[in-house]
This record gives structure tokens, sequence and C-alpha cells, in this order.
């Protein structure tokens, strides 16, 4: 029946809150599907399909019970809550382990039981919208651990870093970058490089182009001309040695950020 608008008069047997329940549910673009009655027979759209995996198309029509067997410790108290007190059960990224693929896997849910009342107020059934957001919650999670790591190898570097984004805004910068430039990582976020890193001629006292400018132009590797220095936010000059270098994308091509690395020079 899925993907299917019903007609009272295709359905004779069932009455006209099932019929409209029913279609509410099969026009919905997210997956949904309605338990109906006190056995909480399911109905299901096509959008729930690719949810149901091998169960398909076997659980159409079937129970809730003998659907969701092995989540019921789940299932059942909520659309307990649903049928018995009407009320309307939400919940978002939460574990619901079911069987798929042959095994029990923890799937995530964000998930919404909502009661279909009667016209004398009685429920008579539940409709359920959900998703299953474990992969995307898979990928935040390594998004997150390739942060973590990239923030680990940052700070283990002994020359100071700052990462720039396109427009040459201050992303990151390691604990080194923040005694040489007298800023923190928290204060020169957002900050333009040329702020946070401030370079000068060592005779001249005329400011340096940044780096990362010139990174941006060419998309290459670039280095500081020599008798250049950097003025801290106290106002502390430090000679330094610098480089900048492009960050890439998978493609080769210049991505939203660069890498001007630079360290304390030692002069005779």
């Amino acid at each position: 029946m899925t993907g299917v608008r019903l007609r009272l008069d295709q359905s004779k047997d069932w009455s006209e809150s099932l019929v409209l329940s029913a279609n509410l549910m099969l026009s919905c673009a997210f997956p949904s599907l309605v338990f109906w009655g006190k056995e909480l027979v399911q109905l299901y759209n096509d959008a729930f399909i690719p949810l149901l995996a091998e169960r398909h198309p076997a659980d159409l029509g079937q129970t809730a019970q003998y659907c969701w067997s092995d989540a019921w410790q789940i299932v059942g108290p909520n659309l307990k809550r649903v049928m018995d007190a009407g009320e309307t059960v939400y919940y978002e990224n939460v574990v619901v382990p079911i069987i798929r693929d042959g095994k029990l896997q923890d799937i995530r849910w964000t998930y919404n039981y909502s009661p279909i009342f009667g016209t004398d107020g009685d429920v008579l059934g539940v409709l359920v919208l959900c998703q299953d957001i474990t992969r995307e919650v898979a990928a935040t999670q390594n998004l997150r651990d390739s942060e973590a790591r990239t923030s680990r190898v940052l700070q283990s570097i002994g020359d100071a870093v700052i990462v720039t984004d396109g427009d040459t805004r201050v992303v990151r910068m390691n604990s080194v970058a923040e005694q040489l430039t007298g800023w923190t990582e928290e204060v020169a976020r957002g900050e333009l490089l040329s702020r946070v890193f401030r370079i000068v001629n060592e005779t001249t006292r005329l400011p340096v182009e940044s780096p990362a400018e010139r990174v941006k132009l060419t998309g290459s590797v670039v280095g500081l001309a020599n008798h250049t220095v950097l003025v801290s936010k106290d106002g502390e000059d430090t000679a330094i040695d610098d480089s900048g270098a492009p960050i890439l994308n998978e493609k080769g091509e210049l991505n939203r950020s660069c890498l001007p690395r630079y360290r304390r020079q030692t002069r005779s």
C-alpha cells in the first residue's frame, strides 16, 4: 500500500479515521508509519522502507510487537504512553538496537510518536516520524576526532604555527605562536592575520607583506625577506625566519586556509 492514496470506497473495511491517517502518512516525504488499533498494526510509506532493510515487505500489516520484538523493551513502553495517556513522545539522537543485515546493531534515531485521536477523543493509533541518524552521528564524531588529532599535532610542533582561513583570518594557533605574538588563540580567532602577526623590516620599520596574502595570491610556498621582525602585542621585537604554505583540498586546489610558520631567528 506504500505510495498509494486510499479512498473510502477502496477500503470498505477501513474507518474514515484510518484512511485519513494512512493518506497523511503516505503523502509525507519524511520516513513515517502508522500503528493502528489496539494491536498496533504497522503501515508505512516508501520513505520508511530503507530503514526497515530486510524487514520489508514482510512487516507491512504486522503488529508492532512482532515487527519490533528486538527493540520492544524501548518501543513498547513509548507506544503504551501514547495509546494510554495520549502523550506525544519525542527523542533525539538515542540508541535503539535493532536487527539489521542479520545482526543486532546500535542504531541512532530521532523520532516522534504522536497520538491519532478519534472524534470522541479516544486514541485510535500512533503516527510515527523518524530518522536514522547513525551515519551522521558517526561522521560528526569522526570529524571531532580528526580535529582533536590535528590540534595535538599543531601543539606538538616546535615552531610557531598560525592557520588562517581564505580571508586570512586566524583560525588556529599553537602555544609557540601565542608566546611570540602575545595573542591567545581564543582572542586571536577571527582577527586578520596582519593584526595578530605584525611583521616589519628590522631597519626601516616598514610593514612587511603578510605571507598569508602572498600564499593566497600565488598558491605556493613563500618565505620572508631577511631582517624581518615580529612585533608582539606588547610591542616586543623578535627576529624571525618565516614561511607560508597553502593547504590544498583533495583536488589540489587552494583551500580556505593557509599556514604561516615561523621561528625565532638565530643571528651571529
